[in-house]
This record gives structure tokens, sequence and C-alpha cells, in this order.
């Protein structure tokens, strides 16, 4: 392969291991978030605003 095809596929990669990244992260933000509210208490079906039948 000629050069400039191995230094696109290298940032390719590149990308893609930083969207790889920033799902991870912005997945962790949420667990995070939900974590948080259960410390705080706030983690409830009504406050969720969920069916009463659960």
């Amino acid at each position: 392969m000629s050069e400039p095809v191995l230094d696109m596929l290298d940032v390719n990669q590149e990308l893609l291991d930083a969207q790889v990244a920033l799902t991870i992260a912005q997945k962790n933000e949420v667990v995070i978030v939900y974590q948080l509210a259960s410390i705080l208490g706030s983690l409830i079906l009504k406050a969720l605003k969920f069916p009463n039948n659960y």
C-alpha cells in the first residue's frame, strides 16, 4: 500500500477510537447521574414518572 492510503487508514482509526471514547464517556455520565440520584434519595419511581403498577 502506498503511504497516503496508510495515513488515511490511521486517521480513520483515530476517528473511530475517538467516537468510541465519546460514547463510553456519555454512557458513564448517565450511569453517574443515576448513581448520584440514588445516593441522594431522589431515585424513586414517582420522580422517574414510572406507572404506579411497578
